[in-house]
């Protein structure tokens, strides 16, 4: 807004907005029409930094939007179910971490690469008619699944191992003797 301070001529925004209407703030005009600051557009996926793209518009460039093949044209890209996208989004959309997944492709097949939930039979426990995680077993006997992991790697019956209070290792315990006097 501009003209004086009248309450007709108040807008009343976020702290972010007052910040970008200032004189100062360079406007970028991206060619599918939106209007933003060129912070905001460096923030994009595939934009280059804020001093690129400051320098870009003062050397007379247009700022576009980089389409999605070059944007990712290092990464692997997974044709799937008929659809095919880099391997980012596809982590993305399976709730995992890009690493996660490049590792499943590398020792699965690429169905079961693509379950969004791959349980490992190790580590599944059946017990007391239940077959559940580990970590799901650790959380119901308040117990960590650190400790859990290795009562049973240590070779302890399972009924011992699922109690949920702290087992005491035998410990020897030395006792400072009492000073005698001699009379």
């Amino acid at each position: 807004m501009s003209g004086h301070y009248t309450p007709s001529n108040c807008l009343w925004t976020e702290p972010a907005a007052q910040q970008r209407r200032r004189k100062f703030c360079h406007q970028v005009h991206l060619k599918d029409g939106r209007v933003m600051t060129a912070l905001e557009a460096s923030r994009l996926p595939g934009m280059p930094g804020f001093w690129a793209v400051r320098s870009r518009l003062a050397q007379g460039f247009s700022l576009e939007l980089p389409q999605p093949h070059r944007l990712y044209r290092t990464s692997r890209w997974i044709n799937w179910q008929g659809e095919t996208l880099p391997l980012p989004q596809w982590a993305k959309r399976l709730g995992l971490r890009p690493q996660v997944l490049a590792n499943r492709l590398r020792r699965m097949t690429l169905d079961a690469a693509m379950t969004p939930q791959v349980m490992r039979e190790h580590r599944a426990i059946e017990w007391q008619g239940e077959r559940l995680p580990l970590k799901v077993w650790a959380s119901r006997l308040k117990l960590s699944t650190r400790t859990l992991r290795r009562r049973i790697a240590s070779g302890m019956p399972l009924e011992q191992a699922m109690t949920p209070e702290p087992l005491k290792p035998f410990r020897r315990s030395f006792r400072k003797s009492e000073p005698t006097t001699q009379e």
